[in-house]
């Protein structure tokens, strides 16, 4: 009877041994498949226990630590250049939660710097207890250097839109002074334009009555050239105030039938105070004067006066920046032609300032673009153009014989 009994036993023990080594079969089967799965994958993988040593890693982060499993297998750091105090800080986090997420950079000896995104995922028993964790390492180095750059660029997008925003700002303020100045130019030349008409009137009347009241011929000779020299000044005074008024008008709506060639004397005129110390200006190869009348040709076109005579300005404005650089007063030119082509209008400046610098010569007329990187802010050239094409004009610029030339066609009317 007991034979028996121990023969059932056996039996069964036997039985119970094939089932178990049945599932230890199935279990390294799974283990097999799973560590082939993970040896296929191109993403550094690496298991810790609860102590923090390393018990399982794929291919692909040994690949990456240059080392193999034998050298990491139940060790906690592979290197201490390579996993920093940081991730054991990080790793106790996963007492408390189911899995963490963070960046840190992985440093190799034999490699650059590298930023990883490491995803950690705790392991826990049926009871719930601490067993370890799973990590997949993300290289985010290019994802992380393209978030920098489109940082960098929103940053920069954002300071250039200050200060756009702030020139913008700016040129309304001096819009407005502008204004503000119109109206007291405006003003002022009227006050002054009625005690000249006076003065004028007089002066004509006392170089008559000199012929009559004076006997000497030397002294009236010297009187009557002092006279003369009064009304060569009355004359130019009237003239600037004559250009004070043009510029101090309203603001042009549309376009009107205007002559070029007085917007050009007209801005001579306001820029003449400065041009005149600095070198002589040629109009159609005539040195310009205050006596220069502004009818003495007649190139009609369909503008803005007042806009173009702003370009006018900014553009002798700008050669002369570039001219006072040069020393000798002689040695300074600024020749300024218009000529009719067609059914077109030329206007031509032309200096010898040493022209436009080639590295800006594609973008000059673009705002923020300027040669004068020590004074200038670049604006000045830009609003010329947009003033340009308000008028259904164009311009170019172009070096030649060691100065600027500034080129401008208006369809004649």
């Amino acid at each position: 009877m007991e034979l028996a009994f121990l023969a059932v036993v056996a039996i069964y023990a036997l039985y119970k041994t094939k089932q178990q080594s049945k599932k230890i079969k199935d279990i390294q089967s799974k283990l097999e498949d799973l560590e082939l799965f993970l040896n296929t994958s191109s993403v550094p993988i690496f298991v810790k226990d609860s102590d923090g040593s390393y018990i399982e890693c794929n291919n692909a982060f040994l690949k990456l630590i240059e080392k193999s499993k034998k050298d990491i297998l139940n060790t906690k750091n592979i290197d201490e250049d390579i996993l920093s105090s940081l991730h054991e800080e990080m790793d106790k986090q996963l007492l408390k939660q189911e899995s963490i997420r963070y960046k840190e950079i992985f440093l190799l000896k034999s490699h650059k710097p590298h930023m990883y995104e490491f995803f950690k995922n705790s392991i826990r028993d049926s009871k719930g207890n601490y067993r370890g964790y799973v990590c997949i390492m993300i290289d985010a180095t290019e994802h992380e250097r393209q978030e920098n750059l489109l940082q960098w660029e929103a940053h920069q997008e954002i300071e250039k839109n200050k200060i756009i925003l702030k020139k913008h700002e700016d040129e309304k303020l001096a819009n407005a002074k502008f204004t503000a100045i119109g109206q007291f130019a405006a003003g002022i030349t009227h006050e002054i334009n009625t005690p000249l008409t006076y003065i004028k009137g007089n002066l004509e009347l006392l170089k008559m009555d000199f012929f009559d009241l004076v006997k000497d011929v030397s002294q009236k000779k010297q009187i009557l050239e002092n006279i003369d020299d009064m009304q060569i000044g009355i004359d130019r005074i009237a003239t600037i105030v004559s250009s004070m008024r043009e510029m101090s008008k309203q603001k042009q709506v549309g376009l009107s039938r205007s002559n070029l060639y007085a917007t050009l004397i007209t801005s001579l005129t306001m820029t003449y105070n400065r041009s005149k110390q600095i070198c002589k200006i040629y109009i159609n190869d005539e040195e310009f004067t205050l006596d220069i009348s502004k009818d003495r040709y007649e190139f009609f076109a369909d503008i803005q006066d007042q806009r173009v005579e702003q370009t006018w300005i900014i553009i002798i404005n700008n050669a002369l920046d570039e001219l006072k650089k040069k020393p000798n007063f002689d040695e300074r030119k600024l020749n300024i032609n218009i000529a009719r082509q067609n059914s077109k209008i030329k206007v031509e400046f032309r200096d010898n300032g040493g022209g436009i610098p080639e590295d800006i010569m594609d973008d000059i007329f673009e705002p923020f673009i300027s040669g004068k990187p020590e004074s200038g802010v670049g604006l000045g050239l830009s609003i010329a153009k947009r003033i340009l094409d308000e008028q259904n004009a164009t311009i170019r610029a172009y070096n030649e014989n060691n100065g600027a030339v500034f080129e401008i066609i208006i369809a004649a009317s």
